[in-house]
């Protein structure tokens, strides 16, 4: 277990310390306080970006809700069409029979 401990050399009057100086505490701050800013500002990009991101999401599941929607009106569609086609066929089959009989 080594332990290191930082000395503080005041080059203008030959001054050792192992407490950090005032001034390098200040500036220390200064810059977290910086940091904390930067930080800040990634983190309102962030969030306006999952904002924007979660309206995306919103609008796209309205249009598969509506996509939906329009694929089960249309489903509906075509089976009534085909119910349709199968009493056209029986109807236009009755009247070839019909008609062959009246040519017999």
């Amino acid at each position: 277990d080594e332990t290191r401990i930082i000395t503080y050399v005041n080059d203008e009057t030959g001054e050792i310390t192992t407490e950090m100086p005032r001034i390098l505490q200040f500036s220390t701050q200064v810059q977290l306080i910086g940091q904390m800013e930067e930080d800040r500002t990634k983190l309102e990009k962030a969030q306006r970006k999952a904002k924007e991101m979660e309206t995306a999401r919103r609008k796209l599941e309205v249009k598969i809700n509506h996509s939906t929607r329009e694929i089960a009106s249309l489903t509906r569609v075509v089976r009534s069409w085909e119910s349709t086609s199968v009493t056209l066929r029986k109807i236009v089959q009755g009247w070839c029979f019909f008609v062959i009989i009246e040519g017999i």
